[in-house]
């Protein structure tokens, strides 16, 4: 029971507060309104304050509707195809991949800074009016003005492609001598008598043999330092088959003549003895081989 006295007591107490304090600020005005009136100025009450009001700051002002249209004074900034900014004063001469964003200056209309009107000349409306809108010049670079020239991409473009070109001949060359060499190696592989080249008989188109080889069917191309060429000369005269003996380094025209046979059928230029025996040739002394080639001569 003595809290509930408390709990009134306190709410009293502060009504009492709150009411003198209303009481006090109505006289301070009312005082205040009666010293204007002496002075002679006319008093107006003191403004009530509002509260709770819901008010939408005003939006700033927008700029002005701005027309933009062909042929009326207007110049417009593009850049061309080589990157360099340029003014016309007509919508026909402005290329066509440039009107999706083009500067418009209008003269009577010149906006204040670094803004600047920007209109979309691709297409007009009914009235021939074209889309505008209102940006800053540094945007408008920003979106507009070309990292490189539409020329300079083309230049490096075409040395791309001349580049690309020239690898893929070499790769295809490379590729065509792979492909020779490797069935080369699968021909020796299955047949290995196919390097050596086949002996055949000299053609007229071969250098003249001298005087005295035309009517020998035995010609035995060696030097004097060489054992391989006596062995073989030693063997022909065992045999009794003649023959021409040809030193190569002592006789110019033997030279000549070995050098022609050695190109002819694919010999090692330098090395001896050469014999030839009727229509086959042979590199080096082998008695079999040369047993061979004289029976096949006597048949």
């Amino acid at each position: 029971m003595n809290i509930d006295i408390l709990k009134t007591t306190d709410k009293s107490f502060d009504s009492g507060i709150h009411r003198f304090i209303h009481s006090l600020f109505t006289l301070l005005l009312g005082l205040c309104w009666v010293s204007c009136s002496e002075n002679g100025q006319e008093a107006s009450p003191p403004p009530t304050p509002r509260h709770n009001v819901n008010s939408t700051p005003t939006s700033p002002a927008t700029p002005p509707q701005i027309e933009v249209r062909d042929k009326s004074g207007q110049l417009f900034s593009f850049f061309d195809r080589q990157g360099q900014m340029q003014t016309v004063d007509g919508r026909d001469q402005v290329s066509n991949e440039a009107r999706g964003e083009v500067m418009v200056t209008i003269p009577q209309k010149l906006l204040g800074g670094d803004r600047v009107v920007v209109a979309d000349l691709r297409q007009a409306d009914a009235k021939g009016h074209y889309r505008s809108w209102i940006t800053t010049r540094a945007h408008w670079l920003e979106r507009t003005m070309p990292k490189t020239s539409i020329l300079k991409d083309k230049v490096r473009l075409a040395a791309r492609t001349k580049l690309k070109r020239t690898k893929r001949t070499k790769r295809t060359k490379r590729t065509k001598r792979h492909t020779q060499t490797s069935q080369k190696t699968r021909t020796l592989a299955v047949n290995p008598m196919a390097a050596t080249p086949t002996p055949e008989a000299p053609t007229p188109t071969a250098p003249t043999p001298a005087p005295a080889a035309r009517n020998t069917r035995v010609v035995l191309f060696g030097t004097q330092w060489c054992p391989s060429c006596r062995r073989a000369k030693a063997y022909l005269q065992k045999k009794g088959v003649p023959f021409l003996d040809l030193d190569v380094e002592r006789d110019p025209q033997a030279g000549r003549y070995y050098q022609a046979v050695t190109k002819k059928y694919g010999f090692r230029s330098g090395s001896v003895p050469v014999i030839l025996i009727g229509n086959k040739a042979f590199q080096g002394f082998s008695p079999f081989q040369v047993e061979v080639a004289l029976n096949q001569l006597s048949k």
